[in-house]
């Protein structure tokens, strides 16, 4: 998807299943999306862990991103998990045009797994004392 005033792409995050129109209306009131970002940018972010931009593409280095190839629709780059947002229906259909461009499903299921993992990992935060 492309939102309109920014021309920034995004990839739909909530399931299939939960956007199967009933009575005319989807299953969920909201809609994720997760903002693409370009290459230069996650590069100049993880330039220091990775050698080259080649590097990055086996989506190894860090688990809030995942590489999108390019294509004739979409100039690719990678998914940023950081950058969800929830979106009603109603302003998915009004403030973002739908492109003529799908994740193959043999990589939905790598995008999920790193989604999940990125958000289900283990942590503890640094806390400092004053």
């Amino acid at each position: 998807m492309k939102r309109q005033d920014d021309q920034s792409h995004h990839v739909v995050m909530t399931p299939a299943c939960d956007l199967v129109l009933r009575n005319g209306k989807p299953k969920t009131d909201s809609i994720i999306v997760a903002e693409v970002v370009s290459e230069e940018a996650v590069y100049s972010v993880l330039k220091a862990r990775a050698s080259d931009k080649k590097q990055l593409k086996r989506n190894n280095y860090n688990y809030c991103y995942h590489w999108l190839p390019k294509s004739q629709v979409v100039e690719g780059g990678y998914l940023d998990f950081r950058r969800l947002q929830s979106v009603s229906p109603h302003r998915l259909n009004h403030e973002f045009v739908r492109l003529d461009a799908r994740i193959a499903p043999s990589f939905v299921k790598d995008i999920v797994s790193r989604f999940s993992t990125f958000y289900a990992r283990q942590g503890q935060p640094v806390i400092e004392e004053s």
